[in-house]
């Protein structure tokens, strides 16, 4: 693969990624996490925090390592760093983010993400491993694009039910 494609795949991960990530923090997270926690207080920003990161960052990261052959830590890492990387410059262009008392928020998301998403993708290559690479790579690819899906129709589903 070229230089330019193999940059530009790597773009659309970690921008497919990004989208993910923030649609779950505005339109899920807080509901997940108020399932747990009743008053909002510090604990519950920062779970919101980190379940805004987990929720796609786990499934999405399993198929990553499903698509891609190993070693895929390092691949793994440069994607959710450019989604992190996305996100707080998409995020400092709306707000200054570092000015609010709960300024932390932020880059905790993208410290959890950079932790959990890579893990997830090593764990997806090590199931792979047991599998045909063609095979692992169509399971990786329907369900890395059936995630994103999921999590970009999840504000119209909720729209609907109520």
């Amino acid at each position: 693969m070229s230089g330019f494609k193999r940059v530009l795949v790597w773009l659309v991960f970690a921008f497919v990624l990004f989208a993910c990530m923030w649609l779950t923090r505005v339109f899920l997270a807080g509901r997940i996490v108020a399932l747990v926690v009743s008053e909002a207080n510090l604990r519950a920003i920062a779970l919101v925090s980190a379940v805004s990161a987990l929720t796609p960052g786990v499934p999405l990261g399993f198929a990553y390592g499903l698509i891609f052959p190993r070693p895929i830590l390092g691949r793994a890492l440069a994607v959710a760093l450019g989604a992190s990387v996305i996100e707080l410059a998409f995020n400092t262009y709306i707000v200054n983010w570092w000015e609010f008392v709960s300024w932390w928020v932020l880059p905790l998301e993208c410290a959890t993400l950079v932790v959990c998403f890579p893990a997830a993708a090593w764990a997806g290559s090590a199931v792979v491993g047991r599998m045909r690479p063609a095979v692992g790579r169509g399971i990786g690819i329907a369900l890395f694009v059936l995630t994103a899906l999921a999590i970009v129709a999840w504000p119209w589903i909720a729209g609907l039910s109520q």
